[in-house]
Formats: structure tokens, C-alpha cells, sequence
């Protein structure tokens, strides 16, 4: 989604464990049948099972698991009635049962001028490094054009932007005003990989200390469409990407996803001269 594109949105969250034939969740068992009321919400605000702030919009919500505290943390760009001239701060939410949500209030700012890169935030994702205790925001920056910027924390409360580094992709052949919504995880090899969505095409970085990136290479997206929002992920056998199509058409506005067995695999699913998924 571009970041002028805000949709209230429900929070579906997943964690995934073995199966046995008497699964529970705590000391009940799970009625799958009534699974929609199972988790009663009884939080004061009466979030339920959807999330709104008291004040303005939410949209493209930035999940992940923090392992440090052991919880969810969502993150999202916050959108009011009126936006000013910088807009779209990060906000967020923790839960521990995906039903019951504690606000965060602001956890990022935009900046403080249209001159600065990250007057505007776009999408991007958090990633808790436990090789050096710190948590990274990696997030797209938004004026005439967009570059990926990164903030660090030490306890997810106070974040320091590294105004030392950006990853301009116009400088490495991409698209000036299409580059944004990084995601990170580990690949097979046991490195750090960050995808980024650019115009027709995906471009993969890689780092072992989260801190120095090296592009490795990019793929191809559909056909004609710009491919956002990338989520990449290993569950079971298969590796997953996950994506949301963005052509100015109303019947290809879908969030879509692509399977493999390995990595390679799935970035070979858009291979020319047309897409091999499963």
C-alpha cells in the first residue's frame, strides 16, 4: 500500500506450534467451532478483536513478535483528519492474547521539516537483533522521493534515528520515487536479508550485523504491476512471500501471496515469461 493509502484494518495475529490431537490454550481446550469468541476482550477501551486509536487512522500494520519482552508488537503509521505538512509518525500497540491492546502512543516521529527525508513515514518493519541486544526499525522515508532510513533502541521505549545512514536506491540504479517498505529476516545461509519494493522489482540486500548492507541482487515482479509491502518468511518446508498489488486498476488491488521450497525458489516465481507459483 502506498502511504496515502490508510485502511482501518483488523489485527489477525498468528503464532504457530506442534498440533496434538488435545490442543489448549492455557488450561482450557480449544473449541474451534466458537473459535471467533473464545478470547473474551474485556480491555476498558473495548478494542475486541479490532484496533482503532482513540484519535485518527491506522494502516499498514507492522507486526512482529518481540521475544525480549514476550509479547506482539504492532507498529502502524498513524493518519489524522488532517495531516500536516510532515505526517504519518509510527504508533503501536503490544499485546500478549491478540485480543487485548495496550496503546504505545508515538514510537517514531516523522521529521521536523519537508526538507528533511523522513518528513513523510512510509511502511517498513522492526526487527530485535540478539546478537547485540538492540531493536531496529528499518522504515521507508517519503518526500519527492523515498529512500529506506533506521532507528535503534536499546528497550523499544526511546528510539535514536541513525542520521548517518540511508540506502538511496537511485544511487544504485532503482527507482527514485519508488523505493520503500523494507522487511527483513533470515535467510538459509544464516544472514540477514532485506527486501525492499521498487518500480518492477524487488531488491534484495544482505548483512551479518544488521548495520552494513550489501545489495545482492533484485528479481522481477509481475508483469506490469508494483508489488508492495513484502513479507518473506520460512513456515514448515516453504518459504512465503506475501505482497499487496498496487496497479491503478480496481481488479488486481489484492494482496496476494507466492510459494516455494527454498528462498530461491520463491524469488524464481516471477520469472519471465510469466509466474511459476505452485
Amino acid at each position: 500500500m502506498t502511504i496515502n493509502t490508510i485502511l482501518a484494518f483488523a489485527m489477525p495475529f498468528v503464532t504457530f506450534q506442534a498440533c496434538s490431537d488435545d490442543e489448549t490454550f492455557g488450561d482450557d481446550p480449544i473449541d474451534w467451532s466458537d473459535s471467533t469468541t473464545f478470547i473474551d476482550s474485556q480491555d476498558d477501551a473495548a478494542f475486541l478483536t479490532y484496533y482503532n486509536p482513540a484519535i485518527g487512522r491506522c494502516g499498514d500494520p507492522m507486526p512482529f513478535y518481540d521475544a525480549k519482552a514476550g509479547d506482539f508488537k504492532v507498529l502502524y503509521l498513524q493518519e489524522y483528519d488532517n495531516n500536516g505538512p510532515c505526517y504519518h509518525p509510527f504508533w503501536g500497540v503490544s499485546t500478549k492474547d491478540c485480543a487485548n491492546y495496550e496503546s504505545l502512543g508515538e514510537v517514531l516521529p516523522t521529521g521536523s521539516s519537508v526538507a528533511e527525508a523522513d518528513a513523510a513515514l512510509g511502511t517498513g518493519c522492526c526487527y530485535y537483533n540478539d546478537k547485540d541486544g538492540k531493536y531496529y526499525i528499518y522504515y521507508t522515508g517519503h518526500t519527492s522521493k523515498e529512500v529506506v532510513l533506521r532507528a535503534v533502541s536499546d528497550d523499544f521505549k526511546t528510539w535514536k534515528k541513525d542520521n548517518t545512514w540511508v540506502l538511496d536506491g537511485s544511487k544504485l540504479g532503482f527507482s527514485a520515487t519508488d523505493f520503500r517498505d523494507p522487511q527483513i529476516f533470515v535467510g538459509d545461509d544464516g544472514r540477514y536479508k532485506m527486501v525492499i519494493a521498487s518500480k518492477l522489482r524487488f531488491v534484495e540486500f544482505t548483512s551479518d550485523d544488521m548495520l552494513n548492507w550489501e545489495l545482492t541482487g533484485d528479481f522481477p515482479m509481475i508483469w506490469d504491476r508494483m508489488c508492495e509491502c513484502p513479507d518473506i518468511f520460512k513456515m514448515g518446508n516453504y518459504w512465503y512471500l506475501v505482497y499487496s498489488e498496487a496497479y491503478r486498476t480496481s481488479w488486481s488491488r489484492k494482496v496476494k501471496y507466492m510459494m516455494s521450497d527454498t528462498y530461491e525458489g520463491l524469488k524464481a516465481c516471477f520469472n519471465v515469461p510469466g509466474a511459476n507459483w505452485p
